[in-house]
């Protein structure tokens, strides 16, 4: 017998981790002793950097540091611009645990997709372990994983799963273990429409296309919904600034990921329907992936390096900072002849950037 609905499920949660009951609008404004927890779900940094709401400060984020210090920025998501704004809008926090639960839920099946297991393996089903050297027995549901990764990360979650035992990982700080979530929080009626839900869509099933290092690949994803669906990168630790996000001739959405020489095309998907709501796992600034041109531009000279093999380039007006533009470029050819090159003009957004520059330098070294 189900304990209750979604919506049940995230009061008798909220009511837990804040300490106060449902309605109460203090909720939202509850900040926790010493580690400064906030929230009607008590949101660490780590989580709102992996949700695109938050950058750490100069000292770092929390386990980094002692407690959550929130002394960074915020990247103006769902319209929060600081810690204040986030602690006094229900709306961003009811959104931000929705969020959550969803990129956690993808988090567990790529974990254990890598035992060759799924979340659909365990849900359902009654579950032994040890605790304390205890043979105990716990029933496995979704509500239940969901409150246990928030609670210790979808990473402990799986460890839990695959080991079947309580170790020091799967208690958090006050000493709450990770099965008093499973258990209590276990039972509700939800699916994953309740929280792949990006809120003004069409009612559909949110997907979370995930992504990792893969040199050199051109991925096309035919069937993203901008409506509801996200792009996860957070394998790659990136920022907004790491990357590129362009269109091609078609004006299809084209994610350049520099580090990894590595896009994602989605195709139909106009840059005018694609958002930081689109993407999940990234810090900082969504107009910085906009505006981006650095590392694209290292990228290609590194490739007209190779292809001259005698040439030596030197790049003006950058500190390898890879979010700088780079208006000027000197090449220098083993017979000591310099060529420089005017770029300030020049398109680096262009899929075709490497063949329009190599073009344009054969241009001037053999004119």
């Amino acid at each position: 017998m189900s304990k209750g609905s979604f919506k049940d499920f995230l009061n008798a949660l909220g009511e837990y981790e804040s300490g106060k009951p449902t309605g109460d609008p203090n909720q939202y404004q509850v900040v926790s002793n010493y580690f400064n927890f906030t929230g009607k779900f008590q949101f660490a940094e780590p989580l709102l950097i992996d949700l695109g709401y938050y950058i750490p400060g100069p000292n770092g984020y929390y386990g980094q540091t002692a407690t959550n210090e929130w002394k960074g920025s915020w990247t103006g998501k769902n319209g929060i611009n600081s810690y204040e704004e986030f602690k006094n809008s229900p709306a961003a926090q009811e959104a931000a645990i929705r969020e959550a639960f969803a990129l956690n839920y993808e988090s567990i099946n790529k974990y254990l997709a890598k035992e060759g297991k799924s979340i659909d393996d365990y849900i359902g089903k009654a579950f032994n372990y040890t605790e304390n050297g205890i043979e105990k027995q716990i029933t496995l549901s979704l509500t239940g994983f969901l409150a246990g990764a928030h609670l210790r990360g979808p990473d402990n979650l799986v460890k839990f799963l695959i080991d079947g035992y309580l170790s020091k990982v799967h208690y958090d700080e006050y000493g709450t273990p990770i099965t008093q979530y499973i258990n209590n929080y276990g039972g509700y009626s939800a699916s994953t429409q309740d929280f792949f839900f990006l809120g003004e869509g069409d009612g559909g099933e949110r997907h979370m296309f995930d992504f990792t290092w893969k040199w050199g690949a051109n991925e096309i994803v035919s069937d993203f919904n901008p409506v509801n669906d996200a792009i996860n990168l957070k394998d790659f630790w990136y920022s907004y600034k790491d990357f590129k996000i362009t269109t091609n001739e078609k004006g299809d959405v084209v994610i350049n990921l520099y580090q990894d020489e590595h896009s994602i095309t989605l195709e139909n998907v106009k840059l005018s329907q694609f958002s930081d709501k689109n993407i999940v796992g990234v810090k900082g600034n969504f107009s910085d992936a906009l505006a981006n041109k650095g590392p694209l531009v290292v990228n290609l000279f590194d490739e007209i390096e190779g292809f001259y093999e005698n040439a030596d380039f030197t790049v003006e007006n950058t500190d390898q900072d890879i979010s700088e533009e780079i208006f000027s470029l000197n090449i220098e050819m083993a017979n000591s002849e310099i060529y420089p090159f005017d770029l300030e003009n020049f398109n680096f957004d262009s899929e075709n950037s490497f063949s329009k520059l190599e073009d344009l330098v054969s241009d001037k070294i053999y004119e």
